[in-house]
């Protein structure tokens, strides 16, 4: 269910007293990591996989979507299982595992972070058992769920409003929000690009970070389109907001916010 906010009746106060200054330095998207090198062994009898290449993908994910994925391969002895290890991915709920022999392999189990530091064993379709070895899942089965290449494993789209990093902005009484950005480069070897997302706090759910605004910012392609920007954003009053990184490029990006209410 959507969760609105009752529109209040803005009193026009003064400015916040200044500017509020929400992000410094910052030079990655506010989003999962891919999870990190994984190693591919036969498990073992067990499973029911073919003698031939099995090509494997990891997916981390939260609430908000799906990180690109991290590959490996090997081929197994017949009817044997193959066991995936890899590193826990800060701030991630869980992961999506991909085992076929197809080139970009299909989807075969979805299970949780504590599922794979405790270890398990996947011997059919989404379903996960207790079993071989910690920081790894062991599957016995081909995948036939969506392929690793396609939504919505083909672009990052696991966002962090929920970073402890990032200081909500109480924007009670307040209409409008100026955002201020300011990118900086070291050079122009290439263009830089900027994407930035705002979310407001589901009072309701407060672990829950609704987006309801996106902006990319079109920086050094034509006339007024400068490294530094304002934007006005529409709070209506919202208690929490937070303003996130999508994307960033460029020769040694940085991004500095500053946030006025009015």
């Amino acid at each position: 269910m959507k969760q609105t906010y009752a529109r209040p009746r803005f009193s026009r106060p003064e400015r916040n007293n200044g500017l509020i200054h929400h992000r410094t330095a910052v030079t990655a998207a506010d989003k999962l990591a891919t999870p990190g090198t994984l190693t591919v062994t036969d498990a073992g009898a067990g499973g029911n996989l073919a003698n031939s290449q099995q090509n494997v993908a990891v997916s981390a994910f939260n609430r908000w979507g799906n990180t690109v994925v991290s590959t490996g391969n090997v081929t197994p002895t017949a009817s044997h299982r193959v066991r995936i290890a890899f590193a826990a991915v800060t701030g991630a709920d869980g992961y999506d595992i991909f085992c076929s022999t197809d080139a970009n392999p299909k989807w075969v189990a979805r299970i949780t972070e504590a599922q794979r530091a405790a270890g398990g064993i996947v011997d059919a379709l989404g379903v996960y058992g207790a079993g071989g070895a910690v920081n790894s899942i062991d599957i016995g089965v081909a995948g036939t769920g969506l392929a690793s290449n396609v939504n919505p494993f083909a672009a990052n789209t696991a966002a962090r409003p929920d970073n402890s990093n990032i200081t909500a902005i109480d924007c009670h009484d307040y209409e409008y929000l100026d955002l201020l950005s300011q990118l900086t480069v070291t050079d122009l070897r290439s263009l830089p690009s900027l994407i930035l997302t705002g979310y407001y706090r589901n009072e309701s759910s407060t672990a829950d970070w609704v987006q309801f605004w996106a902006q990319t910012v079109s920086l050094l392609t034509a006339v007024q389109q400068p490294l530094e920007q304002n934007f006005r954003v529409l709070v209506a009053g919202a208690p929490a907001v937070v303003f996130c990184v999508d994307s960033i490029a460029g020769q040694g990006a940085s991004l500095e916010l500053w946030a006025d209410l009015e």
